[in-house]
């Protein structure tokens, strides 16, 4: 049986918290040096990283950044989620701002998933078929290999400068796609990877 909890046994014990400072000879670097490094880049399109990195900082040096998607300003602090990563390019320290990995929501887009649309569209007699869905008129969909592939609104059958795709198009863009699509996974797996990476790295503190 679990003995009852009484002041008598029960007590507190002080464990031993690691915490890194980021330090500039015997002096704690402050958010106003932080925001001074340079901002640059950390991690490639392919996901590979550009320099070592340190560790991350809990404090936003900009109020306002661009939104990737949108481009309009948005509340740093507030928006998607991110890490404020220190790294060392050379014998330089860089600051970058690194969102989380998020698998694109439009799957694999490309010219080859473009063309697919296309071709789908002009040899079922100019109507789109039924494996091509669509919730925008700018934007179509289709599913190859168990992924979400996504073209542009097909060039209408009637409009200016209209060359009908054919069957045999189709069926090289879809062996294209294929390829296309198992080097989009390991790309992704990378991108994965490196955020992982990044949120396993250390907090470093900073003075106000």
């Amino acid at each position: 049986m679990t003995d009852r909890l009484t002041p008598q046994n029960v007590t507190v014990t002080t464990a031993t918290i690691e915490v890194k400072t980021l330090t500039l000879g015997k002096r704690q670097i402050t958010q106003s040096v932080f925001r001074q490094l340079v901002e640059e880049r950390l991690i490639d399109d392919n996901g590979s990283f550009r320099g070592q990195p340190w560790g991350y900082i809990n404090h936003c040096p900009d109020k306002k950044v661009t939104d990737i998607l949108t481009s309009k300003m948005i509340d740093c602090a507030t928006g998607p989620e991110h890490r404020h990563v220190v790294w060392q390019k050379g014998d330089e320290l860089r600051r970058s701002r690194i969102l989380a990995y998020r698998p694109p929501y439009y799957g694999v887009w490309s010219d080859t998933t473009d063309l697919i649309v296309q071709a789908g569209y002009c040899i079922n007699d100019h109507e789109m078929p039924a494996w091509i869905t669509s919730r925008r008129s700018d934007e179509f969909t289709f599913q190859q290999d168990g992924v979400r592939c996504t073209g542009a609104a097909p060039r209408r059958g009637w409009e200016t400068g209209h060359e009908c795709a054919t069957a045999a198009m189709l069926e090289r863009a879809r062996a294209d796609l294929t390829e296309e699509i198992a080097q989009e996974r390991v790309l992704h797996a990378t991108r994965k990877s490196a955020w992982e990476a990044v949120v396993a790295l250390p907090q470093l503190f900073i003075a106000v």
